[in-house]
């Protein structure tokens, strides 16, 4: 405890004396560029990718019709989602990948702080934008933007402050570092928050959708005649996780009830995991795990050839969405509509959206906790679920969810049975 604490006081003396030195430099030289350059902060992963596509192509385009140098500093995560789905048109825009912006303080990634900020204060900043709701990631992008000492500031974060004395006093520090920050009321589905975020910095017409992702190899996972589905048994954020145990009994029940073999995969998981499923079904040649086995492009391609995906609310949902297969979002109640379901102001006939599971005993809408997502806390308002987290497991309105009420869903679309030949 006694470490983590001195590494976390060590991260922050870092972070500040940099800050500090910057501001002298800062008064003292800057080089100017051939064009005024604007910068976009953001972090995030392949899900945050494809619901905020919009914002990021209405900035691009406004910026670069006003013959500005782009630069957009990203997590590694969020940088292969953009990638994905952004078009040849903005192979123009300058990026730099600073991992800094999310995960965990460690030194290599102070370090690789100290030097993005570097190489970017020589030359003259006319905007930065911070493209965040996430409140560490938030943070971390105004810690950047106070060394380079912009003109205008832009910062996009929910109307909501963290618990805490000292949280509160932390964030207010940072943010009076700035000239303008927007701050958008709790409760808004992520494409509407984005979309009223760079509204207030110019005004932008376009619609939400859900972007298309183009084939990105030629990987074939086959699956014979009957084909396959996906179940993504894992996530990258522990308190979204659904238990192993729960995934294997749907599993079993899925195996009896449908022909199609069944691939396993998963975004962010242990080799431990990986052992978990593989013991559990040594000998069934329909399941197929392939968890930690794909490159991103092969995983995309897995899964616009499966007859459906299920999983929790993680990215190969919105991947699923798309790539045109029905996704299945085991979501429990905490979501609060933030993601699911899309509010789409334009149909795309090459995507096709993910149809919710929340838990079947109680009307999700009524819980006290709901919508708590957008608090500080997972698990705001009741104090067991809270703890839970803590302790490092999923939320409990998730774990409520049974393999019965996902199936129960399925079945609704696809009326899967044992006794029917097209299964």
């Amino acid at each position: 405890m006694l470490s983590k604490l001195l590494v976390k006081l060590y991260s922050y003396v870092v972070i500040y004396r940099h800050i500090f030195r910057c501001k002298i430099k800062n008064k003292v030289h800057k080089r100017k560029a051939e064009k005024d350059r604007v910068i976009i902060l953001t972090a995030g992963g392949i899900g945050d990718a494809i619901v905020s596509l919009q914002a990021y192509k209405a900035l691009c385009d406004y910026f670069m019709s006003l013959n500005k140098e782009l630069y957009l500093i990203t997590d590694a995560a969020l940088h292969t989602g953009l990638k994905m789905v952004l078009s040849e048109k903005y192979e123009e825009i300058q990026w730099r990948i600073c991992d800094f912006l999310n995960g965990k303080m460690d030194r290599d990634k102070l370090y690789s702080f100290q030097t993005l900020t570097k190489e970017l204060r020589e030359f003259k900043i006319e905007r930065i934008i911070i493209m965040s709701n996430i409140m560490v990631q938030y943070r971390r992008a105004c810690y950047v933007a106070a060394c380079l000492d912009p003109g205008v500031v832009n910062a996009g974060l929910y109307d909501s402050y963290p618990q805490g004395i000292r949280r509160r006093f932390r964030l207010y520090a940072i943010e009076n570092i700035f000239y303008r920050i927007n701050r958008l009321p709790d409760g808004l589905h992520e494409s509407i928050f984005w979309k009223r975020f760079i509204n207030k910095i110019g005004e932008f017409d376009y619609k939400v959708s859900i972007p298309y992702i183009e084939r990105q190899c030629a990987y074939n996972p086959g699956g014979g005649e009957k084909g396959y589905l996906v179940i993504a048994v894992d996530s990258s954020n522990v308190k979204r996780r659904w238990p192993s145990e729960n995934f294997i009994e749907l599993i079993n029940k899925l195996l009896k009830m449908v022909r199609y073999d069944i691939v396993l995969t998963a975004s962010n998981v242990t080799e431990a995991t990986r052992e978990q499923y593989e013991t559990a079904f040594h000998g069934c040649s329909r399941v197929i795990v392939l968890i930690g086995m794909l490159t991103t492009g092969e995983w995309v391609e897995l899964v616009r050839g499966a007859q459906f995906v299920v999983g929790v609310d993680s990215g190969i949902i919105h991947v699923a969405a798309a790539v045109s297969t029905q996704a299945f979002c085991i979501t429990g109640a905490w979501n609060g509509h933030r993601f699911y379901p899309y509010i789409q102001e334009k149909r795309n006939e090459m995507t096709i959206e993910p149809k919710c599971i929340y838990r079947g005993d109680i009307d999700v809408g009524q819980l006290s906790c709901a919508n708590c997502i957008s608090k500080a806390y997972y698990g705001y308002g009741n104090h067991s679920c809270k703890n839970q987290i803590k302790a490092g497991k999923p939320v409990l309105c998730l774990l409520n969810v049974s393999p019965d009420d996902v199936l129960r869903t399925i079945g609704e679309a696809f009326i899967l049975t044992a006794n029917r030949e097209d299964y």
